[in-house]
């Protein structure tokens, strides 16, 4: 009798497991960070041991106040960084009152750091070569390749993830300040089935 009552009794934690899981939310993947208070670490936690400039002299967190900041992961050795920086370059000087980039450097030696930022006349501040803060960055931010522009609002919160992007667009750093984000429903090309994705929608 027990026996007979195997098939039944899986075949009914089957069904309970399948519906439990269909139940659950989906998850999407997309390149716009949705705000939200753990993902507000402020900049203090996210740069600890501050900023400093080429020469080696510490700028204040406090300049980045009231401005987009844009995580710029970069390196000399890299082809495309060295092309993308005087875009990001004039893109600053256009938007610099309300725009300041903090670069973080893949740089293979310290003296490389250095010589990059000033041969490439980057007028921005960055973290420390190397250090513990930088590799926190990288590993948090999850990245893969550069270059990459990773924007903030000046709580640390994370505006996109397509900086980069948004920069060879020429997206106003002012509009970025009021983004929010909104979810919308899209048909995938690749598998004909509706999906959802994330936003920025622009106040001003």
């Amino acid at each position: 009798m027990k026996k007979s009552l195997i098939p039944a009794v899986l075949i009914l934690v089957s069904i309970t497991a399948l519906a439990l899981f269909t139940s659950q939310p989906r998850s999407s993947t997309a390149s716009v960070a949705q705000a939200s208070p753990s993902d507000a670490p402020g900049l203090a936690a996210l740069f600890p041991d501050g900023l400093t400039d080429a020469e080696g002299n510490p700028i204040p967190l406090d300049t980045l106040q009231n401005k987009v900041i844009g995580v710029y992961f970069s390196a000399h050795w890299c082809g495309p960084c060295r092309r993308f920086t005087p875009e990001l370059v004039k893109y600053r000087e256009a938007n610099r009152d309300h725009f300041e980039v903090v670069f973080v450097s893949s740089d293979r030696t310290e003296d490389a750091w250095r010589n990059y930022m000033t041969q490439a006349g980057m007028p921005w501040p960055a973290v420390h070569w190397n250090s513990d803060a930088a590799n926190a960055l990288k590993s948090r931010y999850e990245i893969r390749g550069i270059p990459s522009v990773i924007m903030l609002r000046d709580d640390g919160s994370t505006i996109t993830r397509e900086g980069r992007r948004m920069v060879m667009q020429g997206t106003a750093a002012e509009q970025l300040l009021s983004a929010r984000v909104e979810m919308e429903e899209y048909m995938c090309d690749s598998c004909d089935k509706v999906h959802t994705r994330a936003k920025l929608v622009y106040d001003r």
